[in-house]
């Protein structure tokens, strides 16, 4: 794989040189295009350049890490938050960010990072229809659709349920998964619950809506979600 291309952003010149120091000695996929000490002028070079990895401190002079993603319309870029404060953890979460690094930076916690980073770079080069990275507290693991039988929210996290009864758990929501799964095999059919249609067993209209899957599980339909639902099913039985 490619060199990982990526920028710091921090108004304090000891953070970024220490991350610099950290990035070029322990983390030698990444190409470390260019450091920023000022917020503003970052978002004007993110507009115009190709970039896979922000490193980014919250607090800062103009805007803080937050107010600076809200700028974009669209983040064709990945976010490693780095900061001297541990409180933003779930703002950090609800911005989507890759990880979230505490000053004084743990190399192990930036190559693990790192380690997310690359996983979710490399599953965007699959087949869409194929495999998902799903990066968790152990590492990042590359998943093949057919081996999820269901998801489940819980606040900001997803739980994974695959067919080796193994369960993983991430700090991304549910709604990120249901944009990046294949809507051909995957069904929204809950707020807190998105389906693999190839393992429905049966289902009920009853009680609002009902489905049985076959890893033996019995989840509600939304009533809002209900005729979607009959709708997905009807075309895959009919082909």
């Amino acid at each position: 794989m490619k060199k990982i291309k990526a920028i710091i952003v921090d108004d304090e010149e000891l953070g970024r040189k220490n991350l610099q120091l950290l990035i070029e000695k322990f983390c030698t996929n990444i190409e470390l295009i260019q450091l920023f000490d000022n917020e503003l002028k970052a978002y004007h070079y993110l507009l115009k350049n190709d970039i896979d990895i922000v490193f980014l401190d919250i607090n800062m002079p103009n805007l803080n890490g937050f107010e600076f993603l809200e700028l974009f319309s669209e983040r064709k870029f990945d976010v490693i938050f780095v900061t001297a404060y541990s409180e933003f953890g779930i703002q950090a979460i609800r911005a989507k960010a890759i990880d979230y690094l505490t000053k004084p930076i743990s190399v192990l916690e930036l190559q693990d990072a790192i380690k997310r980073v690359v996983g979710k770079l490399q599953s965007e080069e699959l087949p869409q229809s194929k495999m998902i990275s799903i990066s968790h507290n152990e590492g990042t693991s590359l998943v093949n659709h057919d081996e999820i039988v269901y998801l489940e929210a819980d606040d900001y996290l997803t739980k994974f349920f695959l067919t080796n009864n193994k369960k993983i758990i991430v700090s991304k929501n549910i709604k990120y998964y249901e944009e990046l799964l294949n809507e051909n095999i995957f069904i929204r059919i809950h707020k807190s619950f998105i389906i693999n249609i190839n393992y429905i067993d049966s289902y009920s209209k009853n009680d609002g809506g009902l489905v049985k899957l076959k890893y033996p599980i019995v989840l509600p339909i939304a009533r809002r979600k209900l005729a979607y639902f009959l709708e997905k099913i009807s075309k895959k039985i009919n082909g």
